[in-house]
């Protein structure tokens, strides 16, 4: 097993065994050639004494070794409880109005069956299921008074909105096994054509990660009721983000989610740009993000 330092107990007692055994013999060989009893048995004590001093550094390794290892199983135990609070804070915050309940368990559900789709390996598709379900946490800085509001929002509300990305993003920075996947929350508002938030990012630069937790977020708040509107249907929901496909959502993405609800008799919408022309961010941010 391995330290949170990565580094192997036998990576640092095999070369201290190995070089006080060295020393031990080069001491005896220079010493054999006295062909003297004392000087024969002070090579063999020596060679004891180096024994000795080896085996109280191998143990002194394993005391570091075990005193590593408890402590990188205490911080990941400590960022599991700090994750699971999470889930609990953001599922108390939806579950406030009838018009967020469920909202981020839906979610994660989606984006794991759409990242296996799109080709991301197991452990990826399980922490953007798992990023999923905290993506909003964010919001707490948003007062409920603009997230309810059944109009349009004016500037500094939408300015607050926009914030939560930022927020999410600092409240989850703590938790080192979703850094591979982070980025998803500040970018999951981003579109395709850089008309999204915060950073305005374009086409492949926004993470894979991110464009599946897009179309995911849009399709579940389309098909559920909010302040302002009523929920659309589910094909409903697809033909609208089909319809955005080039400029705003990714069309594999799309394609995901369409196959994941049962909607693919729905991708004939898409214009035969997208089909040809697919997002070149998609094959590279899988192999290298």
């Amino acid at each position: 097993m391995k330290t949170a330092f990565n580094v192997h107990i036998r990576d640092v007692a095999r070369p201290l065994v190995l070089l006080c055994a060295v020393l031990s013999a080069g001491v005896c060989l220079l010493l054999i050639p006295l062909h003297s009893g004392p000087a024969m048995s002070a090579a063999a004590v020596l060679a004891i004494i180096v024994g000795l001093l080896a085996w109280r550094v191998y143990g002194y390794a394993r005391a570091i070794h075990s005193r590593a290892e408890y402590h990188a199983e205490t911080a990941a135990e400590a960022e599991r409880h700090y994750f699971q609070v999470l889930c609990e804070v953001a599922k108390a915050m939806e579950d406030r109005n009838r018009f967020f309940a469920g909202r981020s368990e839906r979610i994660s559900e989606l984006v794991t069956q759409m990242a296996g789709r799109l080709g991301l390996d197991g452990r990826r598709s399980e922490l953007l299921g798992m990023i999923a379900r905290v993506h909003d946490i964010g919001l707490l800085s948003v007062p409920e008074s603009v997230l309810l509001k059944p109009t349009g929002l004016n500037g500094p509300e939408f300015g607050a909105v926009k914030r939560h990305c930022q927020v999410g993003q600092d409240i989850l920075k703590p938790l080192t096994f979703l850094a591979p996947v982070l980025d998803a929350i500040r970018h999951h508002h981003e579109r395709l054509n850089g008309t999204g938030y915060p950073d305005g990012l374009k086409g492949r630069e926004i993470p894979i990660e991110a464009m599946i937790l897009a179309v995911a977020d849009s399709y579940e708040a389309m098909t559920h009721d909010r302040p302002h509107r009523g929920a659309l249907s589910c094909r409903q929901a697809v033909s609208e983000l089909l319809r955005c496909a080039e400029i705003g959502y990714d069309a594999e993405c799309i394609k995901a989610l369409a196959e994941t609800v049962n909607a693919e008799d729905l991708l004939s919408q898409l214009s035969q740009h997208a089909v040809d022309h697919p997002n070149p961010g998609i094959s590279t941010a899988i192999s290298v993000s």
